[in-house]
């Protein structure tokens, strides 16, 4: 899962990019919120360091990253979906919260999470059994 590596190697180039050019494609859910955002990228560059030593992990990990980005791409999308009527009530123009790097992010996580649920996956019971799990 040489994809799912480069995708955690890449973490560093995802914060400079967000950081440095104000280009927030990977933690998009962290959005107003700068220690949650840095501690995400710690927590990801942690996750690269970690397949050094462990490269058994990638899917693992790839598939616990992508899950916490798909939860909190939900409670991304269903806030501003809420908040909606809130705005409406109050006389209020609703902007769109769904932005280009919302959407990037979404095919990022999702992309990621599908390549690590299948890669998981394939390994099925019998590689499992031989790990004696």
């Amino acid at each position: 899962m040489k994809l799912l590596r480069y995708y955690f190697n890449a973490t560093p180039l995802f914060a400079l990019a967000d950081w440095l050019l104000g280009v927030n494609i990977r933690a998009v859910a962290f959005e107003g919120h700068p220690r949650l955002r840095a501690t995400y990228y710690a927590a990801c560059i942690a996750g690269s360091v970690a397949l050094r030593w462990r490269p058994e992990w990638t899917e693992t990990l790839g598939l616990a990253d992508s899950s916490v980005n798909i939860t909190l791409l939900c409670v991304s999308i269903l806030a501003p979906y809420y908040a909606l009527a809130d705005q409406i009530g109050a006389g209020q123009t609703p902007r769109n919260p769904y932005t280009l790097s919302f959407v990037i992010n979404s095919l990022i996580s999702l992309t990621i999470w599908t390549i690590a649920f299948y890669g998981t996956n394939r390994k099925g019971p019998a590689q499992t059994a031989d790990r004696g799990w």
